[in-house]
């Protein structure tokens, strides 16, 4: 047998709560209802030279990987991410090119009757993302070969956009499917679900549109395998503390959270709750400890050493499974509706 030892700063996380849940959430005392799949938050002690077979046949799986910026981040945002997957990992790996000012482009979307009613569509405003991350994903088949197999990392909106692309704008001749490309997304600290009924959608649309569209892992049954990462690390409140910093990073998530879930008192990495991180059908874990973004904690983030290499450990032992990931069943939000 395996003995065990916990993974240093990285605590278990129980699974989500069952139907309950769901109820709770209907009385708005609690945000999301996508349930965790179980994760051991350990790491197994084998021999030096079982543990190095091992890693060497999931490395060996491994493709190439393009990283996805979230809004309003940039590409130099994610750079010490790229040198450890390159470093570590030796994955080749780049980032699609995006500056800050880049994301001003998104302002024509003012100008459009969809904006206003709630039923943007990424096309609409986030063509120029699509075309610069269609670009990444050429350049490394040009470099590699057309048999590579990539991998998509998607940061913050970075994941959901990511999925839009995978389901709707990596278009090849006819002959080539998206699994035929593709072997993995991995998103960090992703808002996978669109806010509750009577919250303002902040992406006017963008969320739902991805949401009945690419519903869960919507590739996985082709063979395509989903991480997803958040982290529960900060409470939201509102109340005052006399350590300055706690009471901001407290106060400014609990207002991040309220439009995006319902619920501003919910946990999550300080920017997204944990619970819209996950999708139904992904092997869904919870870093616990982890903040949102290297702009808000660059030193604790879902892209430093410790994390990258629990998730990336995570997400090698799915490559090596042929078996698709279970998980408790989810309520979509029409379901939920219809149950009340």
């Amino acid at each position: 047998m395996l003995a065990y030892v916990p993974i240093g700063g990285l605590r278990p996380r129980r699974s989500a709560r069952d139907a309950a849940r769901v109820t709770a959430r209907r009385e708005g005392r609690q945000c999301g209802f996508c349930e965790r799949a179980r994760v051991s938050w350990v790491r197994p002690v084998r021999a030096a030279n079982e543990s190095t077979r091992t890693q060497d046949a999931a490395r060996s799986k491994l493709g190439p990987c393009v990283i996805v910026p979230g809004l309003g981040n940039c590409t130099a945002d994610y750079v010490a991410l790229k040198q450890i997957l390159e470093d570590q990992y030796s994955i080749p790996t780049e980032v699609v090119r995006v500056s800050r000012l880049d994301w001003v482009r998104n302002a024509k979307g003012f100008l459009l009757p969809s904006y206003w009613k709630g039923e943007l569509e990424p096309a609409e405003v986030l063509g120029w993302f699509f075309e610069r991350l269609d670009a990444q994903v050429l350049a490394l088949e040009a470099q590699h070969g057309p048999d590579v197999k990539l991998t998509l990392i998607g940061h913050s909106a970075g994941g959901w956009l990511s999925r839009v692309y995978l389901g709707e704008v990596y278009a090849r001749p006819s002959d080539l499917r998206v699994h035929d490309r593709f072997q993995g997304l991995v998103t960090l600290g992703t808002p996978h679900l669109p806010p509750p009924s009577g919250f303002l959608d902040q992406t006017r649309g963008l969320l739902s549109y991805a949401t009945l569209k690419f519903p869960g892992a919507h590739h996985q049954t082709d063979g395509i395998k989903y991480l997803c990462v958040g982290s529960s690390a900060v409470q939201g409140d509102t109340s005052f503390k006399w350590d300055l910093s706690a009471f901001i990073e407290t106060f400014i998530a609990y207002w991040s959270y309220l439009p995006l879930c319902g619920n501003g008192a919910a946990s999550g990495d300080g920017i997204v709750p944990v619970d819209i991180s996950f999708l139904d059908g992904a092997k869904n874990i919870d870093l616990e400890s982890v903040r949102h973004s290297p702009l808000t904690d660059k030193s604790n983030w879902y892209g430093t050493q410790q994390a990258v290499e629990y998730w990336m450990k995570e997400f090698m032992a799915l490559l090596q499974s042929e078996d698709l990931v279970e998980t408790p069943p989810v309520l979509s939000r029409a379901d939920e509706q219809s149950l009340l």
